[in-house]
């Protein structure tokens, strides 16, 4: 608008220039996203460019994918909006949830999804616990998951330690992992986005001290 004032003498207002970005640009206003610096560096980006290919193969091939991914819930009403009468307040108290709890989730092609809760930071052990109980529940599903099913998971050190994929290796677990930096790639994400926008603890129930691994779908 300053470029428009100075150099041709025209006055355009905030609305107008939005109309033309949006009209007849066809672009959108949306938040920046802050990444870390070498996100985009050329080695993670020729990384995200095999990840996506080996990706478009394994959908080419007609498998069904699974996503594996886990978060953690220090806080159980994670609400941005809500229904009030006028004059009362809006506020919600913010209260940590202790001990907090991790969610282990897998989501597949099928629409299929396998949950786990735990109070325990995700380390090689405990992913080596998870895999163990997510390789029984699909065994007991089917037998023969391992010909038509491809696991995949982001790069993290408990996922790609030694241990790790010693297990997923005497598992006969199929799988690779994503790009560095590759969010948009991975459905649990949006999974816990969704999740992760009420209150989902409504009763206010405990947490307790209990130590859960099993896989439920």
């Amino acid at each position: 608008m300053k470029h428009l004032k100075e150099e041709m003498d025209m006055v355009a207002k905030p609305r107008e220039v939005a109309k033309v970005m949006r009209l007849d640009l066809d672009m959108r206003y949306r938040r920046i996203e802050d990444v870390p610096l070498h996100a985009n560096s050329p080695v993670n980006r020729i990384m995200r460019q095999e990840f996506a290919l080996e990706l478009v193969k394994v959908f080419q091939e007609g498998k069904i994918i699974l996503n594996l991914d886990e978060t953690w819930l220090g806080m159980s009403d994670f609400r941005r909006m809500k229904w009030r009468f006028k004059g009362s307040t809006n506020s919600v108290p913010k209260t940590a949830m202790t001990p907090r709890i991790s969610m282990f989730v897998g989501l597949d092609t099928l629409g299929h999804v396998y949950m786990s809760l735990y109070q325990s930071n995700s380390n090689n052990k405990l992913m080596e616990i998870v895999l163990l109980n997510l390789v029984k529940k699909l065994d007991q599903e089917r037998k023969d998951w391992r010909e038509d099913t491809v696991l995949f998971w982001d790069n993290a050190k408990y996922h790609a330690s030694t241990s790790t994929l010693r297990v997923m290796k005497e598992l006969r677990i199929p799988f690779f992992f994503t790009g560095p930096y590759s969010y948009d790639a991975s459905p649990c994400e949006l999974w816990f986005a969704h999740f992760k926008r009420a209150d989902i603890n409504p009763r206010h129930l405990k947490t307790g001290k209990r130590y859960v691994i099993a896989i439920i779908r």
